[in-house]
């Protein structure tokens, strides 16, 4: 359902800040710029795009790219157009600075508590971002929560009146894939995709490798795809999965045509996060017909129960049982793919619409006003 505006506008202005969108975006560059490709098709609706002059750009319908110096001139620069271009509605998909001066005029999407629920794995400035954050989702006219979870960890750990609203993020990548992904009894390799940061908990993954490994020396080489890293955490993980001797491979950034092959075509696909707003790269091994093991999370059980086999994320010896299983017992694995057949995805229109209607509740609290 595609809420209707009130008489006295008839088409609805909105800014968003695009600067997450880069040649190799992460999780939220994705989202947004998936995001705004499916808003570009809403009736309207006219969008300026908030950038910087490194942001690689494409033609939409319905859109204009603005672009703004960097560092805290954006900010201030942002605030100016925002006023002399008459915009209705301001979207911040992952920084509360602007919105902390604008207020009810605001939009934020919160992806995830992680800099409060788990500091030591958050840098100091995501942490300070996120105090920012914080702060403005008191003022924010709407908050977008990307899961039930991330709603819930809001309203429990954030004083907020500020309405919030559960919009998932759509899979694009698999979206006009037909092929699943067929287990074999034997050969394959597994598969895990995140960025290389300490929150993915990949060193507990690599260490139950390393057992599994001196149990059976034929165990399927673990791929590691993901770009990214922080306090040396690549190095780190690099060093840990030495004895393995080659067969812990870091692929490092894949692009999206060859993630699809690796999502399909993998034995098994591992995913030990601490803690997700949402977890896309699970949902979409699912999708590809893969059988998905991962950690037993709010956001993940929320998404994948019943789906996926659970398993606490600190637990090295579960982890270690899992790959055993999937390397030698082709039939818990061919289970597991079947689970999938009841996943239904998400598409970026139906998150798109649902966002539209987020930027229209906002526009007509203010003209009750």
């Amino acid at each position: 359902m595609v809420l209707k505006m009130r008489e006295g506008f008839e088409e609805l202005t909105v800014a968003i800040d695009v600067r997450s969108i880069t040649e190799k975006p992460a999780g939220i560059g994705v989202y947004v710029k998936n995001l705004v490709s499916s808003l570009a098709e809403k009736n309207n609706l006219f969008i300026y795009l908030f950038c910087l002059k490194s942001t690689p750009r494409s033609e939409i319908n319905n859109v204009e790219w603005i672009e703004l110096p960097d560092g805290v001139f954006f900010y201030l620069s942002a605030l100016r157009k925002i006023r002399s271009l008459k915009i209705d509605v301001f979207h911040s998909p992952f920084s509360g600075l602007i919105p902390l001066f604008l207020g009810k005029k605001s939009v934020i999407t919160v992806h995830d508590l992680i800099p409060q629920l788990f500091p030591k794995t958050s840098t100091l400035s995501s942490r300070l971002s996120f105090f920012v954050t914080r702060i403005a989702a008191k003022r924010a006219g709407a908050l977008i929560a990307v899961s039930n979870s991330t709603s819930q960890d809001i309203k429990s750990n954030w004083k907020t009146n500020s309405p919030i609203f559960v919009t998932r993020p759509g899979i694009s990548r698999l979206a006009n894939s037909v092929e699943k992904n067929i287990v074999s009894d034997i050969g394959g390799y597994f598969l895990t995709v995140s960025t290389l940061e300490p929150r993915k908990n990949l060193g507990v993954l690599i260490l139950a490798y390393l057992r599994a490994l001196k149990e059976n020396e034929n165990i399927p080489d673990l791929y590691i795809c993901g770009g990214g890293g922080w306090k040396g955490e690549k190095e780190r993980l690099r060093k840990l999965a030495m004895p393995s001797n080659g067969k812990i491979i870091f692929l490092g950034y894949v692009p999206d045509e060859e993630l699809i092959g690796l999502l399909k075509n993998c034995r098994a696909f591992f995913f030990p996060s601490l803690y997700e707003g949402v977890g896309v790269p699970p949902m979409e091994a699912a999708l590809a017909g893969s059988p998905v093991i991962c950690s037993n999370i709010p956001s993940l059980r929320e998404l994948l129960h019943g789906i996926a086999f659970l398993i606490d994320p600190e637990d090295i010896h579960s982890w270690e049982k899992a790959l055993i299983s999937a390397t030698n017992n082709p039939e818990w694995l061919r289970q597991l793919s079947t689970n999938n057949e009841v996943l239904s995805p998400i598409s970026y229109s139906e998150t798109a619409s649902e966002t539209f209607n987020v930027y229209v509740s906002t526009k007509n609290q203010l003209n009750t006003k």
